[in-house]
């Protein structure tokens, strides 16, 4: 019995392994994140006419130099993104092509 237990979760563990490696997040698909985080972030500028513009605007130009900012760590089955800002560096480990906060 306990010979099935483990067994059954090294398989489980390969099969979830193997699934990591594929669905392992690229850069392009963080920096598309941090650009959808940036359209959330402004979103609310968007409603107001006068500011739409300049939110628009402000939002082009963070995604854009966003992409000079990230660096990635692959790991092969996860990867580690940092987003330089000035206030300080985030960290975000992707997997499972998710995103999460470190």
């Amino acid at each position: 019995m306990i010979r099935f237990i483990f067994r059954t979760a090294g398989m489980l563990f390969i099969v979830a392994l193997i699934a990591a490696y594929f669905t392992n997040p690229t850069v392009e698909d963080f920096k598309k994140e941090v650009k959808e985080r940036l359209q959330g972030e402004f979103q609310e500028h968007l409603d107001n006419p006068a500011l739409a513009l300049i939110a628009e605007e402000g939002m082009d130009f963070v995604a854009d130099l966003s992409e000079k900012m990230v660096t990635r760590d692959e790991f092969y089955f996860f990867s580690i993104y940092t987003l330089e800002l000035p206030t300080g560096d985030e960290k975000f480990v992707g997997i499972f092509g998710k995103f999460i906060p470190i």
